[in-house]
C-alpha cells in the first residue's frame, strides 16, 4: 500500500473540507416560491400573458420553471428594470 506524504494529506484533507463547505448551505427555492418570483418577472403585456399562464399551470416543475424563463427572456417580456 503506498504511504502518502505530509503535503499529499494535508491536500486531501484540505480538499475534503472544501467539498464539505460547498455541500452545506445550499437552499434551493421551493417550487412555489420559485413560480412566484418569475412570475413576478414577467412583463405585464398582453403578448407575455401565455408565460404566467403556464407558471399558474398544475402540471409545472423546477425544469419548466426555467425553460418558461428561459423563453421569456428571449421574447422580451421579462421586465426591463431587472
Amino acid at each position: 500500500m503506498p504511504t502518502l506524504s505530509c503535503k499529499q494529506l494535508l491536500a486531501c484533507a484540505l480538499l475534503v473540507l472544501l467539498m464539505q463547505g460547498c455541500s452545506h448551505g445550499y437552499h434551493p427555492l421551493a417550487l412555489s416560491k420559485k413560480t412566484k418570483s418569475v412570475s413576478e418577472l414577467i412583463d405585464d403585456a398582453k403578448e407575455c400573458k401565455v408565460f404566467k399562464d403556464e407558471l399558474a399551470s398544475p402540471q409545472i416543475n423546477d425544469d419548466k420553471v426555467d425553460l418558461i424563463f428561459d423563453q421569456a427572456l428571449r421574447a422580451h417580456c421579462v421586465k426591463k428594470d431587472v
